[in-house]
């Protein structure tokens, strides 16, 4: 009995993925929703899970393309994992009274486990969906005295590389960042009456999309230069890009379409993405080709701070938007008899770093405003459906 492996459906423009490479050779064990290989699609790079335990028999090696899983083709099988009489038994347990712990890791971490005599049933995987990083290898290991001729030289995965690579492409955009105030208050009041958990970076992005269409080219892209004339791509459709970050791994998840589609579509998108990415078991078409990101480091305490324009697989973004932490401040306001007035307010920073080929401040700042008086409207807040 064996189970196939294929690539998932990765949106409507892909029709196959690149193999970029295989965690684990042909006649290899691999336990079941451990990553095998990573491919390669026009919108993201991925990691491809193991439906089952077995053995694998890899189909198509590194380096060669596979038709993907879609509505008009059928998915093209690029390995299959033979499934030991044992293993089958295992994946359909009756009542098992203890459930043995799952390693999440690589092949690499594996190798890298046995030369180090560790035992990886004792580490804690502090990577998605408990998975084995090799830092969890490094603090499980009693430090040693220092030696200054000492040193090792680590190599990232493919992932993580084409991660560097972006962020260097986007130290050379000539950038430029703004920040405006936001009270918060109106959406603090509207949470409150309806008793809603919703987080306000919610509503930040909504009103950053409601306020895009006064300012088109914040979902924009520098091309580079044609007959000496620089050309600009302005996106038709907002494909929003959100930052996941677990410590060890940073993720853009991506909402194709989402100036089309419902506040509540958006929230249930983005919490399912983000739940997949947690548990290792994000899908394809949950990265893609961004045309702007919003992020939110105000969930970690950050209060200010210098964001990287985002680059995606058609190029660089015009602009990043974060939310800053959000603070009960004290106010002071003149009332109409002009006596001083003390109180408090809720309120946070919204941050945006910009690609200063494409406008200058005054449109930039012209869009926080706009996003700002959408923020401070409770009429604007309580029409949210």
């Amino acid at each position: 009995m064996r189970a196939q492996v294929s690539i998932p459906f990765a949106g409507q423009t892909i029709f196959t993925a690149k193999i970029v490479e295989w965690f684990k050779r042909a006649g290899e064990k691999v336990r079941k929703d451990e990553a095998i290989a990573v491919v390669d699609t026009d919108k993201a790079a991925v990691e491809i899970y193991a439906p089952v335990s077995g053995v694998l028999e890899i189909v198509i090696p590194a380096g060669e393309e596979a038709k993907v899983a879609r509505e008009d083709q059928e998915a093209e099988p690029i390995a299959f994992i033979e499934i030991e009489p044992n293993e089958a038994m295992q994946e359909t347990p009756t009542a098992p009274p203890d459930i043995p712990k799952r390693i999440l890791a690589t092949s690499q971490i594996r190798r890298l486990s046995e030369e180090r005599g560790i035992d990886l049933k004792n580490i804690t995987g502090s990577g998605r969906g408990g998975k084995i990083l090799r830092i969890d290898l490094e603090v499980s290991q009693p430090l040693k005295p220092a030696d200054e001729n000492s040193e090792e030289v680590i190599t990232i995965g493919y992932i993580e590389t084409l991660r560097a690579k972006k962020l260097e492409q986007s130290a050379l955009i000539p950038r430029s960042s703004s920040r405006i105030e936001i009270d918060f208050t109106a959406v603090d009041q509207v949470r409150k009456e309806l008793e809603s958990k919703i987080s306000p970076f919610y509503f930040v992005i909504w009103a950053g999309l409601k306020a895009m269409a006064q300012y088109p080219l914040l979902n924009s892209s520098f091309l580079g230069y044609e007959n000496g004339k620089g050309e600009i791509r302005v996106s038709k459709s907002v494909h929003l890009g959100f930052s996941v970050d677990l410590g060890n791994d940073l993720r853009i998840l991506m909402i194709e379409n989402a100036d089309k589609k419902s506040f509540g579509e958006i929230i249930r998108e983005m919490r399912e993405k983000t739940t997949r990415f947690k548990e290792g078991k994000s899908l394809v078409s949950d990265m893609g080709d961004y045309t702007i990101i919003f992020n939110n480091p105000g969930v970690f305490g950050a209060v200010a701070g210098e964001q990287l324009i985002g680059v995606a697989k058609s190029g660089p973004n015009a602009a990043i938007i974060g939310l800053m932490q959000i603070k009960t401040t004290p106010t002071a306001e003149l009332d109409q008899y002009g006596m001083l007035c003390l109180g408090a307010a809720d309120i946070g920073q919204l941050a945006i770093s910009w690609d200063h080929r494409i406008f200058g401040g005054r449109y930039v700042l012209g869009y926080l405003i706009a996003m700002k008086k959408l923020l401070e409207d409770k009429e604007f807040i309580l029409s949210i459906k």
